[in-house]
């Protein structure tokens, strides 16, 4: 039996619900996205690098980019955080930094 695009839509939502994307917090690659370029292609690259260097399937490389890519730059957002862990919010020295050098530059 193959799905329609309509059935596709509710085995995602049932995924989703059940929890079944993503990685787990304590499994995901860490890499640099606050202090690094936003454009979102970058934010792929990074994210499909850090997924790559951490050894995940190229099954789930595969389903975070479709889910990456289903909607606005917001998703893409709300996704990668699903995959990857930022260096951003788990090392508070380099918060400081990235913050430091933002606070200079701004003046």
């Amino acid at each position: 039996m193959t799905l329609g695009k309509k059935d596709n839509i509710f085995v995602d939502l049932d995924k989703q619900i059940n929890g079944e994307y993503g990685i787990p917090k304590e499994d995901r690659p860490t890499i640099k996205l606050v202090g690094e370029n936003g454009n979102a292609y970058a934010i792929m690259n990074r994210t499909i690098v850090g997924l790559r260097r951490a050894r995940f399937s190229q099954s789930k490389i595969d389903e975070y980019l479709r889910r990456a890519t289903s909607s606005n730059y917001s998703n893409l957002l709300t996704v990668t955080l699903e995959y990857v862990n930022d260096l951003y919010l788990e090392d508070d020295e380099y918060a400081q930094a990235v913050d430091y050098i933002e606070k200079v530059n701004s003046q």
